[in-house]
């Protein structure tokens, strides 16, 4: 009997999220914002009415108002749950299903790009226990809730492109995962190119389609600035950030650029007697190559693809290759592998527009992937 790539998608999601749930059991966390704000909105407030101190990143938003900065979606998401679980663990319970539900997205949208069954699942994989997913989903802390949650729609949106659907849905899933993590928008034009070319149309048409997808979300999350700040801009972000030593260059700054380049490709762990294997994270983060090696395959790939270009045995292993190679640093970076700072983790977390942007041009202009929709198949 064969499993339609739909079906299988389904249950890698669902073995992966139960997996994700069971290995979190007795945790929860003490940083709980989207938990609370969840809470709030079921009462009908977007905004909290204390302020513990641990949770030193809410902002005064009014009078006995606090507001919580960061985007909504994951607050969003732990609402089933929130009337079911204390907020901490509501939290947690919706990072580890959005974490494990990812890998059966991925896989749906790395067999749309091209792979066989084999290397789609091995991606899947890879993505779900082989990249800082895991911990990162299973921890629920806010910052990570954030990129577990960002991560199942973005992989949704890279689905539905490399299959050579709406433009319309693909920008409405960017946006939805852009209200987890601001910087994902930045994938837009990227996965509007893959979608262009999948199905035949003009790019320009295509990022029209992938940018009306994505404005009513957008609309939607100026909306909630005006709510918390009383202005259309993310005031919230620059309130947070003065007098804090690791923005001491503002919130956008190349001064920053050395020392992130360095946690993302250089950076080892530390060596630490008597804990295992003698090696410890670091806390400014760790190299991408280091947390996950395969990260590099994808540019001996590539290199393989231009030396070789009269071999059709090559063009043919990189055809294969490539889409599950791609996979890999696209997921790690998106959890954050390689964090400059513990404030600035976020920003090298958000490299992923980056890594998607360059699966998307491979799936989209090179000659080993078919450009049509009929490239795809899922009974």
């Amino acid at each position: 009997m064969t499993v339609s790539d739909r079906a299988a998608a389904i249950w890698i999601g669902v073995i992966a999220a139960a997996i994700y749930v069971a290995a979190g059991i007795g945790l929860s966390t003490d940083y709980d914002y989207y938990g609370r704000l969840a809470d709030a909105f079921l009462h009908g407030r977007w905004w909290l009415t204390e302020a513990p101190s641990w949770l030193n990143e809410l902002l005064p938003c009014g009078a006995g108002r606090y507001c919580v900065v960061y985007p909504p979606l994951p607050a969003i998401l732990s609402l089933p749950f929130v009337p079911l679980f204390p907020t901490a663990v509501a939290q947690v319970i919706a990072a580890r299903i959005a974490g494990g539900a990812s890998a059966g997205a991925l896989y749906y949208a790395i067999r749309a790009y091209g792979a066989p069954r084999t290397y789609a699942l091995a991606g899947a994989l890879l993505s779900a226990f082989g990249t800082t997913l895991f911990f990162s989903s299973v921890d629920g802390r806010a910052w990570y809730a954030a990129h577990s949650a960002s991560m199942l729609f973005l992989a949704l949106a890279f689905a539905v492109a490399a299959r050579g659907g709406s433009a319309f849905v693909v920008g409405a899933l960017v946006g939805i995962s852009a209200l987890a993590r601001l910087p994902v928008a930045f994938a837009a034009p990227a996965l509007a190119l893959l979608c262009a070319r999948r199905t035949g149309t003009p790019y320009g048409r295509s990022l029209a389609g992938v940018i009306a997808g994505g404005l009513p979300l957008a609309i939607v999350y100026v909306g909630y600035n005006l709510l918390r700040w009383g202005t259309p801009f993310d005031d919230g972000y620059t309130r947070l950030i003065q007098g804090d030593v690791f923005f001491n260059h503002g919130l956008f700054s190349p001064l920053y650029l050395p020392r992130q380049l360095y946690a993302i490709f250089l950076q080892d762990p530390e060596i630490v007697p008597d804990t295992p294997f003698f090696l410890r994270p670091r806390f400014i983060g760790m190299s991408l190559f280091i947390t996950t090696p395969s990260s590099g395959s994808s540019s001996r790939c590539a290199r393989s693809a231009e030396t070789s270009p009269s071999s059709p045995q090559a063009r043919r292993r990189c055809s294969r290759s490539c889409p599950i190679s791609s996979t890999a640093p696209w997921a790690s970076s998106s959890l954050g592998t390689a964090s400059e700072s513990t404030r600035n983790r976020s920003w090298s977390r958000s490299r992923l527009p980056a890594t998607v942007s360059s699966a998307a041009y491979g799936g989209a202009g090179r000659r080993s992937f078919s450009s049509s929709r009929s490239s795809f198949r899922s009974p």
